[in-house]
């Protein structure tokens, strides 16, 4: 997924760079850590969450994925050893990775399947929650990384409450839609989640890094973290820092792009941006359709869309994703999908326009013979 960037949000970047504080606790970068404060308070509200959730940027959605993972484990006492993550068959990798770090192994991950949507199936959640003997969370994806396709939000969020299960979304790339009053409605339920990944380097159109994780309980993050070395006595406060609030101790000023960004273009413009990619990807799949020869993966979604060529088998596939880049002209990357590869494109980049996406589609399939 790109990180289509703002140049406000680069000036941001070099005043930081410059400037250098210190994104730790207040006493060193009051300012600093208002900001974040500020800014992290515009993202849970959009996304739903109440007053009393909290979080704070991180480097990128895996971080923001392990941060919420060890929040969880230590708020439900869980023994890794035992207990089990649900997770479907499009989760992305850094939940694999995040819980391997923090002590669950392999076999606590139970892999849900999906449906032809390529969504978690909540009937098969379902009966594997039923059969196992330590159920603890269900890991649900607003908007994959393959096709953008929403887990059903708000039906995991009903099993998970009646079953006391942590639910945590990775909403690393889709959550960013809850700004648009065209996409919220696709992630329903997202609001009810206890612990939230989201990044803003995406569909919020600022550099990397910066991701943020927001937990409903937002005091789940110091209870986790919180370990006051004598050397930093003299900082404590009444509110915890966000260096007691996940992993790094020394981190730097990620907030202020994002909300240089929101004061400079306004969230009806960020709206209009994520509107268009999810226009550009729908326009996409309308051209692929008319195209004798040509498969869609699924219907566009969330921005990405998944496509073939029927008469190339998968190594032509992955061939031809390195001839497209040859040309200079664009670029396309490719995915398996139910043992077999696609095309992959993602048009969140709100400078994309439905012509390139037609000389894209043009030149693959002059270069597919």
């Amino acid at each position: 997924i790109p990180s289509p960037s703002n140049f406000i949000a680069v000036l941001a970047d070099t005043l930081v760079a410059g400037f250098n504080p210190f994104g730790g606790n207040w006493l060193e970068a009051p300012g600093p850590h208002e900001l974040e404060r500020i800014t992290i308070g515009w993202i849970a509200e959009a996304c739903g969450f109440p007053a009393e959730a909290s979080g704070l940027f991180v480097s990128g959605g895996s971080m923001a994925n392990l941060t919420a993972l060890v929040a969880a484990r230590e708020a439900r006492g869980v023994d890794p050893r035992e207990a089990t993550l649900y997770v479907s068959d499009q989760t992305h990798a850094s939940i694999a990775k995040a819980s391997r770090v923090i002590g669950f192994p392999e076999s606590a991950l139970r892999v849900i399947p999906t449906g032809d949507d390529f969504a978690m199936r909540i009937d098969a959640l379902a009966a594997a929650v039923e059969r196992d003997r330590a159920p603890f969370a269900v890991i649900a994806t607003a908007a994959t990384t393959n096709t953008g396709a929403v887990d059903p939000l708000e039906s995991i969020a009903e099993l998970c409450a009646a079953r006391g299960l942590w639910l945590h979304v990775d909403g690393a790339y889709g959550a960013a839609a809850m700004f648009s009053d065209r996409a919220r409605g696709a992630l329903r339920g997202l609001e009810r989640a206890d612990s939230l990944s989201l990044d803003p380097h995406k569909w919020l159109f600022t550099p990397y890094e910066c991701a943020c994780v927001i937990l409903r309980d937002g005091s789940r993050l110091a209870d986790t973290f919180a370990r006051r070395a004598d050397y930093l006595r003299d900082v404590a406060g009444d509110e915890p820092d966000f260096q007691d609030m996940g992993v790094q101790l020394t981190r730097s000023f990620r907030a202020l792009k994002v909300w240089m960004t929101f004061q400079v273009f306004g969230a009806d413009a960020i709206a209009e941006a994520i509107d268009a990619g999810i226009a550009r990807a729908e326009h996409m799949a309308s051209r692929v359709e008319a195209m004798d020869g040509w498969s869609l993966a699924a219907p566009a979604s969330m921005g990405i869309l998944a496509f073939r060529c029927d008469a190339l088998d998968d190594d032509a596939h992955a061939a031809l994703v390195h001839r497209l880049v040859d040309t200079h002209e664009a670029m396309v990357s490719s995915t398996v999908l139910r043992g077999r590869r696609w095309l992959r494109a993602c048009t969140n980049n709100p400078r994309t326009t439905d012509d390139d996406v037609d000389r894209t589609l043009a030149a693959l399939r002059r270069l597919a013979g």
